[in-house]
């Protein structure tokens, strides 16, 4: 997947529940106190990125939140240092599919 690529472009809703069912799952092994590797902290920040966009918020308040949602203690070492973007193409509260792009989405913590 080069950078410029989208993560995950949802179309029906089983991708949509696909997504929920992962998020989940990381979730959980995150409760557990385990580290999320690079595709479950993905997900977790796109099924963020998919639920802000439903509840109305602009691009700007979702950059934003996405960047908050897991720090570098959450995930496996070197996954902040290789999820340098995080593209994401998803439907809006309008009905209006959109990019959001989150850059450098978990701090290094460096």
């Amino acid at each position: 997947m080069s950078m410029h690529e989208p993560f995950f472009s949802f179309s029906s809703k089983d991708d949509e529940v696909m997504i929920q069912y992962a998020t989940q799952d990381a979730l959980r092994k995150k409760s557990f106190g385990a580290k999320l590797n690079y595709k479950e902290a993905g997900i977790v920040i796109c099924w963020h990125i998919i639920e802000q966009a439903r509840k109305g918020k602009t691009i700007k308040q979702i950059t934003d939140s996405s960047r908050k949602l897991l720090q570098a203690d959450d995930v496996m070492i070197g996954v902040p240092e290789i999820m340098q973007k995080l593209v994401v193409n998803v439907q809006f509260k309008d009905g209006k599919t959109r990019q959001v792009v989150v850059e450098n989405p978990i701090e290094s913590g460096e």
